[in-house]
Order: C-alpha cells, then sequence, then structure tokens
C-alpha cells in the first residue's frame, strides 16, 4: 500500500511540469481565422472570413494570394492595404487584363501584438474570368406606334467585349407571364415591333462576357404600358345669333405612357 502511494505522488510530480508548460503555450497561441470565402463582381475580389474561436479583443488579420504557379513554390504576394487590418472582410483587384485568366488561392491569419496564428488557405483556387458575375446593367425603355425600344448599358463594356440578353414577356393583369421575344445581341438599343396594344410588358436584361456566365449574372427588370389605337370624339360650337352649330369629328390617334394605366386615363375612349 506504501509502495502505490509513492507511485501516485511520483507520477503527479512529474506531470505538473508538463501541464504548466502546455498551460503557457495555450495561452500564447492564436486561432486561425474560420469560414474563408471568396466571391467575384465585375471581376472585384471580396474575401470574407470569421475570427478565431478564443482570440482576444482587438486581434487583427493579414491577407496574401498566389496564383497557382507560385503557390507550388512557396511564394505569396503580401498586400501593404491588406496587412495587420482589423476588419473581417476586404475588397481588392487585379492590375491588368491577362491577371484574369490565371487561377489564385488567398490565405489569411490572425495577429495579436507580437503573436501571429497559422494561416488559413483557401481549399480552392478562383479564377476571376470564370468565377466572377456581372453586375445588373442600366436599362432604358420607351414605346412608340406599337413597338418597344431598350436601351442598355454596363460599366465593364468599355473594358471587355459583352453581350447582352433581352427578354421580352407580357404581364397579365393576373399575375401571368407569356414569353414574347428574345434576342442576344452586343449592340444597343434593340427595338421590338409589332407587339399587341393595351398591355403590360416587361423587359428582364442581363450582360454576359462568356456563355458559361449567362445565368448566374445579375438582370435588370423594367416594366411598360403599350396602349391600344382608340378614337376620341371631339366636339366644339360655336354661337351666333341664338343659333349653337356643333361640329363633331373622330380622331385615331396612340397614347404612350409608363407605369399601370388608371381610370383617367381610360375615359376617352368609346
Amino acid at each position: 500500500m506504501f509502495v502505490l502511494e509513492r507511485f501516485a505522488v511520483s507520477v503527479l510530480v512529474r506531470l505538473s511540469p508538463i501541464a504548466e508548460i502546455s498551460g503557457k503555450m495555450t495561452q500564447r497561441e492564436l486561432s486561425p481565422p474560420k469560414n474563408l470565402t471568396v466571391s467575384l463582381l465585375d471581376f472585384t475580389v471580396t474575401t470574407e472570413w470569421l475570427p478565431g474561436e478564443g482570440n482576444p479583443p482587438g486581434s487583427r488579420y493579414s491577407l496574401e494570394f498566389s496564383d497557382l504557379n507560385q503557390v507550388s513554390q512557396g511564394k505569396w504576394t503580401k498586400s501593404p492595404d491588406y496587412t495587420d487590418i482589423d476588419t473581417l472582410k476586404c475588397n481588392w483587384s487585379f492590375g491588368q487584363p491577362d491577371d484574369h485568366f490565371r487561377s489564385y488561392f488567398v490565405r489569411v491569419r490572425s495577429i495579436y501584438k507580437e503573436m501571429k496564428s497559422n494561416w488559413t488557405t483557401l481549399p480552392k483556387s478562383f479564377q476571376p474570368y470564370e468565377d466572377t458575375r456581372l453586375s445588373p446593367p442600366e436599362v432604358t425603355i420607351s414605346t412608340k406606334q406599337m413597338s418597344i425600344k431598350i436601351f442598355f448599358s454596363h460599366r465593364l463594356e468599355s473594358s471587355i467585349k459583352l453581350t447582352y440578353m433581352v427578354f421580352l414577356f407580357e404581364n397579365s393583369p393576373t399575375g401571368e407571364i407569356k414569353f414574347v421575344g428574345l434576342i442576344s445581341t452586343s449592340n444597343s438599343p434593340h427595338e421590338f415591333f409589332n407587339v399587341s396594344p393595351a398591355k403590360n410588358y416587361c423587359v428582364n436584361v442581363s450582360a454576359s462576357h462568356q456563355m458559361a456566365s449567362r445565368n448566374k449574372n445579375f438582370n435588370t427588370t423594367k416594366c411598360i404600358f403599350v396602349s391600344g389605337t382608340g378614337k376620341i370624339l371631339i366636339v366644339s360650337f360655336t354661337y351666333h345669333h341664338n343659333l349653337i352649330t356643333l361640329y363633331m369629328a373622330e380622331l385615331n390617334f396612340n397614347i404612350n405612357f409608363e407605369g399601370t394605366p388608371n381610370r383617367s386615363q381610360f375615359i376617352l375612349f368609346f
């Protein structure tokens, strides 16, 4: 019994220095950032992450990136704008158009005073040209003589060739959508002719820089009402020597306006 007690004491004595060292290491370690993600809009890279668990308030972060060739050699590029920052998000872009066709990795780590965490690296590479989404284009529409004209543009069209998908559909009062026309073009404006009168139409336009990205880009939708051709009764009169003479005439006309027509706009139709 005495021997067992001495053995137990000996084990405790030997473990206590290790526990003390382990405790000091835990206090001095920083957790790496979590949930590192990358998204691209108009070739601008947005990188976001969450703080590492248990890190002290006031922790800061540094971001580096590398293309596929350099990362295999352990070479990473630092950005002065994203070294020792206090935010959990940063936006950055590449300087040359050729850079859009390379594949990249990103990594970020935590910093607190003299301490630095391990790097958190994006598990999958990205290529700006393939992975970017395009923002909604600017769109204006007008109507005249049973046609709808659409003007469209995008902020990137001066630096890269873009194709626009222009989709025209009829929007009925019951909420039903009826396909009218679809065109893929690089030239603005585009005009749809011979549309049916007295109906609401909507135009949906998106820009794309490659075939594969057409379904994931943002779009702009605008609607307009195309009126019908109606008749108006023009009544005028003259008064001379207690005699009233009436003049009546029918006039064909078109009314064009944006928005949803109200009752006062139809009062002259019959």
